[in-house]
């Protein structure tokens, strides 16, 4: 990435979704996989907005398989549905509620070791 254009969490993510997506073997069609790339920037796609998170935490946490599920495409519209009972999937990848979420604990107990500050956050329990 150059600097003159500037690194954003989405950009990484979309380089990591395409280097995962040439490296692997998947049956995600291009729309399937520009559908995903839209949420990942937060566009608008179709009726349905998605936060970039929402997705592709899951995506790198759970797996394209689980995800692939969820995705219905049609020559009318594009839908993203969760099981029911299962939003609180979403919360757990991209807490809108409270901003509490898998990123900021991964982020506190990173920076922590590397900046060699013991943190009181134990993740394994």
């Amino acid at each position: 990435m150059r600097p003159e254009q500037g690194w954003t969490h989405e950009k990484g993510s979309i380089m990591m979704l395409d280097y995962l997506l040439e490296q692997n073997q998947t049956s995600l069609t291009p729309t399937e996989i520009d559908f995903i790339k839209d949420l990942i920037m937060g566009t608008k796609t179709s009726s349905m907005y998605l936060s970039h998170s929402s997705l592709i935490h899951i995506f790198f946490y759970v797996s394209l398989g689980f995800i692939s599920k969820f995705i219905s495409l049609n020559s009318y519209n594009i839908t993203f549905s969760v099981e029911e009972g299962k939003n609180f999937l979403f919360e757990i990848v991209a807490n809108k509620k409270n901003g509490i979420d898998v990123d900021k604990f991964d982020y506190i107990s990173r920076d922590c070791y590397h900046v060699g500050v013991k943190s009181s956050y134990d993740y394994t329990r």
